[in-house]
């Protein structure tokens, strides 16, 4: 059975963040991401990444090929933040806001996966990509 967070002192998911963990850790290691080429990390990449960055006040979620990142803060009920935010290497303390919490994000992307937003091109990507992006 998978962990509900990632072992590091002080990281603690939001309550929406746990609850998609309960339903499925993260995407196939062969998958370049099914969420507009952003694709969902397991609770082990979570882990290694909060590692690796050395930033124990967030929860990358998702990770581009690229090395950019959608992530949570670290939930604090005192402070409860949820928003979705973007890390983007190359101007990392410059974070956008994607959603305003993860079940606005997924609910967004299904919409527009129904209206036909996203493509499947396995020649260039194991990704579903955005028609915006192409």
């Amino acid at each position: 059975m998978p962990r509900s967070t990632p072992s590091k002192p002080g990281a603690k998911m939001p309550p929406e963040v746990r609850r998609l963990y309960l339903i499925h850790d993260g995407e196939s290691g062969k998958s370049d991401g099914i969420f507009g080429c952003m694709k969902m990390l397991s609770l082990a990449e979570i882990e290694a990444e909060i590692e690796l960055m050395g930033a124990h006040g967030i929860i990358p979620v998702f990770r581009s090929g690229g090395g950019d990142f959608y992530y949570v803060e670290s939930f604090d009920p005192a402070k409860p933040d949820h928003r979705l935010l973007e890390w983007w290497h190359e101007v990392p303390e410059e974070a956008k806001v994607i959603a305003e919490n993860i079940d606005k994000f997924l609910f967004d992307f299904n919409r527009k996966l129904q209206a036909g937003q996203y493509v499947y091109r396995p020649d260039e990507l194991a990704a579903l990509i955005d028609r915006d992006e192409l």
